[in-house]
């Protein structure tokens, strides 16, 4: 959650938004300060929701789980109604995202266009480890592609799902 603006280390308003005068010259810092020790759960709808929504209640859901993982901290839970998603791409944050009705119900599509959900960093080596801190919980993970970039431990591996951990999804038509 937001705590407020600060200028050279002192809080200059909670509100979150600042509004600069016209013509103000200032030098110094401006620093936007959050408090990422609460965990926040994100709730995704694609069929009711806005991208534009804060997403942190049922009634205000965003519509793309991507926005949400773009909000998140490490902690953060993304809850997922229904629907048929875009492919999305997680920083290896500790982050669990879980579809509210499981598989049958909730697919993120890769349309053989890309992966459907990489859930780690994309550009490790082959030789270094494969984190796995995200959570991916009841999807189904269809029509993915993987990703290739040479030298990339999951160089031509991977449509469904990259990185991370799968708990009760389903992998199908992916290459």
């Amino acid at each position: 959650p937001f705590i407020g603006f600060y200028t050279n280390g002192v809080l200059v308003t909670r509100n979150q938004q600042l509004v600069w005068a016209e013509n103000v010259t200032y030098t110094g810092t401006l620093e936007a300060r959050f408090d990422t020790s609460v965990n926040v759960k994100f709730y995704v709808n694609a069929e009711n929701g806005d991208d534009a929504n804060s997403g942190v209640d049922p009634s205000n859901a965003m519509a793309s789980i991507s926005t949400a993982v773009n909000q998140s901290c490490d902690g953060d839970e993304i809850f997922v109604y229904p629907g048929q998603y875009k492919p999305i791409s997680v920083p290896n944050l500790r982050l669990v995202i879980q579809s509210a009705e499981g598989p049958e119900n909730t697919v993120i599509d890769g349309t053989k266009e890309g992966r459907c959900a990489s859930l780690s960093d994309e550009t490790v080596k082959y030789y270094e480890p494969v984190e796995t801190n995200t959570v991916l919980i009841g999807f189904t993970l269809k029509n993915g592609l993987p990703f290739s970039t040479e030298n990339s431990r999951n160089y031509n591996r991977g449509g469904g799902v990259y990185g991370g951990t799968i708990v009760d999804c389903i992998l199908k038509g992916n290459t």
